[in-house]
């Protein structure tokens, strides 16, 4: 998947790059919301609804959008492939909060399957690096920590929206990942924690972003020593 992206951003000549899921449809004029309120130092993700990809349509049910996530503490053992600061879904947030009542709000991650940025600010970033957090694994993670960590800022575009068709087992993937590769990205994320710096242009730790977002649900007040 890096790899692929890259290849991609490299013969890319306009302004803003965007990634997405294959399985993915988008609100009209979309992308004409997202440039108007994209700095150069902004990662932008529109507000995620689920898709129905039977009906090509969103799914209307009591759940809220899926506006806000947070990295969990990292000694997760239920997630396949590494615990290290997996993205959840902020429910709390997501149910309570009034979710039109800032219409571009910070975002301390998200999932992978669409996000937005300048070109430029890509290349500052320095992304994919598929070196260290190997083909596939902890894609946002990469985005979000380097963003926030160098002085810039993930937000989320409630003005416009995309849906995305969650797959289960039954679904199936179509093709297969190595866990290997998870394991790989997982180790390398967890340096963000217990590192005071990881990336050359990092100018800020991983506690800022804690101290940011807190409290977080999960994230104990001895985290630091734990």
């Amino acid at each position: 998947m890096r790899v692929a992206i890259n290849a991609g951003v490299a013969i890319a000549r306009g302004k803003y790059i965007l990634k997405t899921d294959a399985h993915c449809m988008f609100a009209k004029g979309f992308d004409k919301a997202l440039k108007a309120d994209c700095a150069n130092n902004m990662v932008v993700v529109p507000r995620r609804l689920r898709l129905d990809p039977e009906k090509w349509d969103t799914i209307r049910d009591s759940r809220p959008p899926v506006d806000y996530m947070y990295l969990s503490y990292p000694e997760d053992p239920s997630v396949w492939g590494g615990p290290s600061l997996q993205g959840k879904e902020w429910r709390e947030k997501n149910v309570v909060l009034d979710g039109d009542s800032k219409l571009i709000d910070d975002l301390m991650t998200a999932q992978g399957s669409c996000w937005f940025m300048e070109l430029d600010y890509f290349n500052f970033l320095e992304l994919m690096d598929d070196d260290h957090y190997g083909e596939f694994g902890k894609e946002m993670q990469e985005i979000g920590l380097k963003c926030w960590l160098s002085g810039g800022k993930m937000v989320r575009n409630k003005k416009t929206w995309y849906a995305h068709w969650h797959k289960t087992k039954a679904d199936g993937r179509g093709y297969s990942l190595s866990k290997g590769e998870f394991l790989k990205a997982s180790e390398y994320t967890r340096r963000w924690l217990t590192e005071k710096k990881v990336w050359h242009k990092q100018n800020k730790d991983f506690k800022y972003l804690i101290n940011y977002f807190w409290p977080i649900p999960g994230w104990p007040e001895n985290w630091e020593i734990i």
